[in-house]
Formats: structure tokens, C-alpha cells, sequence
């Protein structure tokens, strides 16, 4: 869903907040949850992965849609869910 300032809408079921963000913070979120939350605690196989997710959104030649998808996907991981 997108409002009518261009922003999407997300709900964080952890922290029972509500998120508005731009395409470009939506990126930034993902790459925080990478950096700050998932990396972190993440088990050996899981790192490949997450370096390889970090890499692409951080990669400014990747097309926005697919960081952004990407971005979406990770938040999932944390309980970020688009309302």
C-alpha cells in the first residue's frame, strides 16, 4: 500500500508500531536489520546469504524495485510486515 505522500505502510508486529517509509528508507531499514539484528546472531550458513543480500541493497547499480523487494523480504524476517 502506498499513501498519499509516496510512502508505504508497514506494521511492526514486534514492537506493535507503524512505519511509513520512502523506497530509499525502506532500503536503509533492510540494511539495518541485516547489519544490527540478523548478522549478528545469524548461524554460519546463514551469513553467505546475508552478505550477498547486503551487498545487492547497498548496491546502487542493483534496480530499485528488486532492492527494494529485497529490503521488504528481510524486514519480513523481523516481524515488518507491509499493512
Amino acid at each position: 500500500m502506498v499513501t498519499v505522500a509516496g510512502k508505504r505502510i508497514f506494521e511492526d508486529k514486534f514492537m506493535d508500531t507503524t512505519l511509513e517509509l520512502t523506497s530509499q528508507e525502506i532500503i536503509d531499514y533492510g540494511i539495518y536489520v541485516l547489519e544490527e539484528e540478523l548478522t549478528p546472531e545469524a548461524y554460519s550458513e546463514e551469513l553467505p546469504a546475508y552478505k550477498r543480500d547486503l551487498a545487492m541493497l547497498k548496491d546502487n547499480d542493483t534496480n530499485m524495485i528488486e532492492r527494494v523487494e529485497k529490503a521488504i523480504e528481510i524486514m519480513g524476517i523481523v516481524n515488518i510486515y507491509e499493512v
